[in-house]
């Protein structure tokens, strides 16, 4: 039982625990675990860990999985967990993620990290991708979420 038990219930407990306690350790901790994880399920577990954790360096973490991870969906989990955050460095990352991007999915979830920042320059950011992407499946997707921020601004832009 304590074989097939404990060796994925423990490890997803420890990053959720680590990322609530506060301070230095407990973030290099996540870190040494992220770089050494091979199992994308524990990866996105520390990914999460990382969003919950109060380090500074907790975004820039994210930020490099997001810009860097080989596999498309921890990229994509870490861009999510980005959206999540209501830093102005968050926005201006997305915004500049979205212009590098080159796979479509990863675009797509940028838009809507973008669209989840509760701030009218996140409005400002989508009206532009809706009128000046290159991408139609792109200028579509933050069409949509405008529609569903229902801002002011956006109303008039739809309009």
């Amino acid at each position: 039982f304590a074989k097939s038990f404990f060796p994925s219930f423990v490890p997803e407990n420890a990053a959720f625990w680590l990322s609530q306690i506060p301070g230095e350790e407990s973030f290099n901790a996540l870190r040494i675990l992220y770089k050494k994880e091979q199992n994308p399920e524990m990866k996105e577990k520390l990914i999460f860990g990382f969003s919950q954790h109060k380090d500074s360096r907790a975004l820039s973490e994210l930020k490099q999985i997001a810009r860097t991870d080989r596999d498309y969906e921890i990229r994509e989990k870490a861009i999510f967990w980005i959206g999540q955050n209501d830093a102005s460095e968050s926005l201006d990352f997305l915004k500049q993620l979205l212009r590098e991007a080159d796979y479509q999915e990863i675009k797509e979830k940028i838009v809507f990290s973008i669209s989840q920042h509760n701030s009218e320059r996140a409005v400002k950011i989508l009206i532009d991708v809706a009128q000046n992407n290159r991408d139609s499946d792109v200028r579509e997707k933050a069409i949509f979420w405008l529609g569903q921020m229902a801002s002011k601004k956006s109303l008039e832009i739809l309009l």
